[in-house]
């Protein structure tokens, strides 16, 4: 008990708090002094809605979302992208991954379009020039996940290839966001 009166300070018209990371509120009108601890907010978010085709089968960052972490703690880590394949028996390939380690929708993303028609979209080419995406049907994925990280420097990242070269794995707009739960 003494630990949390060091840090905290409260009489009916002031609230004092000496740690940086952490917040206290008043509750109730009748000066009895009560007051909830809660932790400060956190949220990073990036975006691109450039677009990127990648035609090789090594994965390729599209998109990077780094992040300070202030104190341990649960966080809720979210995630969108847009894609499409260029194939009808091949796989689009994305990975979501934390720290470069851990696969945060479970495991690799792999999926078959049945689709090699269509006008498509000219995109930027991984190693440069552009490409056209060669198919008008675009898919849509979100997935979420809460991971209990420590203090100090993170990044989610979101990586596509195709199982097959030259398929034109593509992806037209991606989401990372990050929000403390707990």
């Amino acid at each position: 008990m003494s630990d949390f009166y060091d840090d905290f300070h409260i009489n009916q018209s002031k609230i004092g708090v000496n740690d940086t990371f952490s917040a206290y509120k008043v509750i109730g009108t009748d000066a009895t002094e009560k007051a909830v601890f809660y932790h400060a907010p956190f949220y990073a978010f990036s975006k691109d809605d450039t677009g990127l085709i990648n035609n090789t089968t090594t994965f390729s960052q599209y998109l990077r979302l780094n992040f300070d972490v202030p104190q341990n703690g649960l966080y809720e880590i979210k995630w969108h992208y847009v894609w499409s394949l260029n194939n009808n028996a091949n796989d689009f390939r994305a990975q979501v991954q934390l720290d470069d380690n851990l696969f945060l929708d479970i495991r690799e993303h792999k999926q078959e379009p049945k689709d090699s028609a269509g006008t498509g979209e000219t995109l930027p080419l991984v190693g440069g020039g552009t490409l056209n995406s060669g198919t008008n049907q675009r898919t849509t994925v979100t997935g979420f996940d809460a991971q209990t990280l420590v203090a100090g420097s993170h990044f989610v990242d979101i990586d596509i290839a195709c199982s097959l070269a030259d398929t034109r794995a593509a992806i037209y707009g991606a989401r990372i966001s990050v929000v403390r739960v707990g």
